[in-house]
């Protein structure tokens, strides 16, 4: 079952969703819980229990590095020694997520944009189920105010 998505993780309790014989809808919670004990030490990543990281980059880039003790470890001893030494039980490390890919588009119709160009296999391979298009290109067929008397976002899917 996927709950979000094939992409995605989930840990901790869903509903299951069962029916009766008079097929009314029972709804079970399950019960879980996630326990995590650590003993962080040194700087960037190992000073942190848990880091949760959002962001486009690797693991090894600076979007992938906990901000603590802003020495790196490889540095050896010496990033211990000047460092302060900075832990943190949980860490969030969120970076803006860059465009994707950017398209010339022909025109649009009742079924979405034409692209000036067909996608190539390696633009394909980055879709997957839920993605939007986001773009500045403002259609006709749409009003530029919205109901509140801002500039719509241009959305198209």
């Amino acid at each position: 079952m996927y709950i979000q998505g094939y992409e995605t993780i989930v840990f901790g309790t869903y509903p299951v969703f069962i029916k009766d014989e008079n097929t009314k809808d029972i709804v079970f919670t399950q019960h879980y819980s996630l326990s995590i004990w650590s003993g962080p030490y040194g700087s960037f990543g190992a000073g942190c229990s848990l880091c949760v990281f959002t962001s486009g980059g690797s693991a090894n880039g600076g979007d992938g590095q906990a901000a603590l003790s802003g020495l790196a470890p490889r540095l050896g001893a010496f990033s211990i020694a000047n460092g302060d030494n900075a832990i943190a039980a949980f860490y969030i490390g969120q970076t803006n997520n860059l465009t994707r890919m950017v398209l010339r588009v022909k025109a649009f119709d009742a079924q979405g944009a034409m692209l000036e160009e067909p996608l190539t296999f390696e633009q394909i391979k980055k879709l997957h189920h839920g993605m939007y298009i986001n773009t500045n290109i403002i259609s006709p067929d749409i009003n530029l105010k919205n109901n509140y008397g801002g500039f719509n976002i241009n959305n198209y899917t």
